[in-house]
């Protein structure tokens, strides 16, 4: 994929977004429907509320190893 065909989310995006971090997903595939929506977190608790949300990726870039064990 290139970037073209994806959306990237990151923390500091989601103020222009609008609402909660959760709404934030939905939104975009409303607006982006056929794209690929990547989105960087940085805890357990938005990893889950972001996958739960229905983001195709999760960005664990911040993660230690064992914090990426722990959300797989």
């Amino acid at each position: 994929l290139g970037l073209s065909d994806s959306l990237l989310l990151f923390p500091e995006h989601r103020v222009f977004v609008d609402a909660g971090r959760d709404d934030a997903v939905g939104r975009l595939r409303r607006f982006q429907p056929d794209k690929r929506l990547v989105v960087e977190v940085t805890s357990l608790q938005e990893a889950l509320v972001m996958a739960e949300s229905g983001a195709d990726v999760l960005q664990l870039e911040r993660f230690s190893p064992e914090a990426v064990r722990q959300c797989k």
